[in-house]
């Protein structure tokens, strides 16, 4: 459900010709968030290993956004 909307919500920015370049570190961020989550449901340790990945690259998006400080906090929850 997720990646649906993820997509639809893409989807309607380019319909509605919004600035909106797709940038693959967020959406590599995005996918391993989902797959944290769902390996979190179906009870895998593999769960910690994509949380981990997904603050990094999430945290290494907000550091080139220019949001150090959030950056900085992302990494500190690591």
């Amino acid at each position: 459900i997720g990646v649906v909307l993820t997509a639809l919500s893409y989807a309607v920015a380019y319909l509605m010709q919004w600035d909106v370049t797709f940038n693959w570190l967020d959406a590599l961020a995005v996918g391993t968030s989902y797959s944290c989550t769902w390996l979190c449901v179906v009870q895998s340790r593999l769960n910690y290993v994509m949380g981990v990945i997904s603050v990094a690259l999430y945290s290494l998006l907000f550091w080139q956004a220019g949001f150090t400080a959030l950056a900085a906090f992302n990494l500190y929850i690591v």
